[in-house]
């Protein structure tokens, strides 16, 4: 009977977790998605901010580059991820930063602006890409296209 108790205990415990970082995940894409709009130079753009420069960033590899814009993104959904107690301590990987290590099941994978390319010229075609796995097996996935004013969102078996 403890066996059955504790097993119980645990899946309520990873739906618990489930439906946080769902929640926390479609959150933090939509209030990065705000403000990355203020970085996005397209002449169709009323949110663009002149006075936001747009720096970019070389990385590692040819033509591997970041903007300020994929950096402020990612700092929104680490900061939203950090700050819920029952998922402070997944392991977080992320496109922009070093990789946040943890001995959790639970693992984040973030691409915090899918498309700089198109991005930086002030072309619809980018998105903000949040995933969560536990082990190897997909659990979360959310992707904002904020200018197209998209929101993709999904749970382990619900959609």
């Amino acid at each position: 009977m403890k066996n059955d108790t504790f097993n119980d205990d645990r899946i309520k415990s990873g739906n618990q977790v489930e439906i946080q970082a769902y929640m926390t995940a479609i959150e933090a894409g939509i209030d990065a998605a705000r403000v990355v709009m203020k970085y996005w130079p397209s002449l169709t753009n009323k949110d663009f901010d002149k006075n936001l420069a747009l720096d970019i960033f070389q990385k590692e590899g040819t033509g591997n580059y970041a903007t300020i814009a994929d950096k402020v993104s990612e700092d929104i959904i680490l900061n939203k991820i950090k700050s819920e107690t029952l998922l402070s301590t997944h392991r977080i990987i992320t496109e922009e930063s070093d990789e946040i290590v943890s001995d959790s099941k639970w693992q984040w994978i973030i691409d915090p602006i899918d498309g700089t390319p198109p991005f930086k010229n002030g072309l619809p075609e980018f998105g903000i890409s949040i995933g969560l796995l536990y082990g190897q097996e997909p659990r979360v996935g959310v992707i904002v296209m904020p200018a197209q004013k998209q929101l993709i969102a999904s749970r382990k078996d619900h959609g």
